[in-house]
């Protein structure tokens, strides 16, 4: 029997969902973003980075966006059509869009914020 080879792409995903295991409990998610984000490989992988762009942000930085992120991370689910409570649905394909939209759209102005602190 052939042992599976760890694909490029695979070992991202692992690493992310590593990455991820620091805010999102995925074992037991509680809302229904974390559910979508959690069952889904691409949100959990911009999600990931997301964090990673946030974890590289100096203490400093993270201060003066904490409430602005807090805002986001509130905003955004209802943007894209996510209940931020309740029973969790599977996402349609336009909500997953956005959400991968509206995530990698953060991720883009936090490393503009994390250049401008340099």
């Amino acid at each position: 029997m052939k042992k599976p080879v760890l694909t490029p792409l695979l070992a991202i995903v692992l690493t992310v969902g590593n990455v991820c295991a620091t805010t999102l409990d995925c074992e037991q998610p509680s809302l229904p973003l974390d559910v979508a984000i959690c069952e889904d490989v691409e949100l959990l992988m911009v999600n990931g980075i997301l964090e990673a762009t946030w974890d590289e942000l100096s203490p400093k930085q993270k201060k003066a966006l904490l409430d602005d992120q807090q805002h986001w991370k509130k905003t955004y689910p209802v943007k894209c059509a996510i209940p931020l409570t309740g029973k969790p649905a599977p996402l349609s394909a336009a909500a997953k869009s956005c959400a991968i939209t509206e995530i990698a759209d953060r991720t883009e102005f936090l490393n503009a914020q994390s250049e401008k602190g340099k």
